[in-house]
């Protein structure tokens, strides 16, 4: 716990191993700033999701890697209920590669003609 002109502030780290002792979950709460972020590892150390919750929106990003270790896929998006993992599907970003960068920028959003 600190203090000073910014007030009081807790900052939390949470980690989970598997049973190799290779990390599998990270977690981080700030308290003074309510932000609560997780991340989520693959065996070998590579993040594979990341959720962010500010309080009143939760936003996330999960990454695809390849067999061979490159990164094949990434996608960005906002969850709207975050207690049944609902994605917001107006608006996503999504990059893919496969030999080729493909990216994909999704909005739905209602046309004001």
């Amino acid at each position: 716990m600190g203090g000073g002109l910014l007030g009081p502030f807790t900052t939390e780290l949470r980690f989970t191993y598997d049973g190799l002792g290779h990390i599998k979950k990270a977690s981080r709460t700030e308290r003074n700033q309510e932000v609560h972020t997780t991340r989520e590892y693959d065996g070998l150390g590579r993040v594979i999701g990341e959720v962010t919750d500010l309080g009143d929106a939760q936003y996330g990003v999960s990454f695809d890697f390849a067999a061979e270790g490159r990164l094949s896929n990434l996608l960005a998006y906002e969850l709207t209920d975050p207690s049944s993992g609902a994605v917001r599907d107006d608006v996503s970003l999504s990059f893919a590669y496969d030999g080729v960068l493909q990216t994909s920028i999704t909005s739905n959003s209602p046309s004001t003609a």
